[in-house]
């Protein structure tokens, strides 16, 4: 869920969350730095990444059913045919 996160934060604004000197200060903004964001990036997809991207894997989603739930998909997907 937090590579999915990651990734929507690149889709939504063409950068990677944190950036640093080194991959250490990165991996250490990627344990404890909030992630920063865009003014124009909207709220409602600012409140998915950041419960993707969350410090305790507990709170994340738990599956991407829920994850695309938040992002107001049905709960059942039409058959193709």
């Amino acid at each position: 869920m937090w590579a999915l996160g990651v990734m929507l934060f690149e889709v939504l604004t063409g950068e990677v969350p944190f950036r640093g000197d080194s991959e250490w200060e990165v991996l250490r903004q990627h344990e404890h730095s909030a992630v920063t964001f865009p003014a124009h990036v909207a709220a409602e997809h600012r409140a998915v990444i950041d419960r993707c991207m969350h410090k305790d894997p507990a709170q994340r989603f738990q599956s991407v059913h829920d994850l695309l739930a938040a992002f107001g998909a049905p709960a059942e997907l039409p058959a193709r045919g």
